[in-house]
């Protein structure tokens, strides 16, 4: 017979209480961080409970490196166009196309 697998959601509720010493035994900040992590996992449970071929530990992990991974890819996306956008204006105003003060 084959292992039996709890549903995703009671794999990510028994991992938060299997955390709690750890949660309570890092500085505030992190905490919250670790808050925002299990808010991501949750997100995930879906894809989480449908791979049954992995540990859930395992899937937990890649669901929160994939959720930093698209945040990472954002931010990036965001700073070069802010970069583009600086270029730009610089170059305007070496030719003088561009004041100080306008657009």
């Amino acid at each position: 017979m084959g292992r039996t697998i709890p549903p995703a959601t009671q794999l990510i509720f028994d991992m938060d209480d299997d955390m709690e010493p750890f949660y309570y035994a890092v500085k505030e900040a992190d905490q919250d961080e670790l808050d925002k992590m299990f808010e991501t996992i949750v997100e995930y449970r879906d894809a989480i409970s449908n791979t049954g071929t992995m540990y859930p530990l395992e899937i937990i992990l890649i669901s929160v490196a994939l959720a930093e991974h698209k945040r990472s890819s954002l931010l990036i996306q965001g700073l070069s166009e802010r970069l583009d956008n600086l270029t730009l204006a610089v170059s305007m105003l070496s030719r003088g196309r561009l004041k100080i003060g306008e657009g």
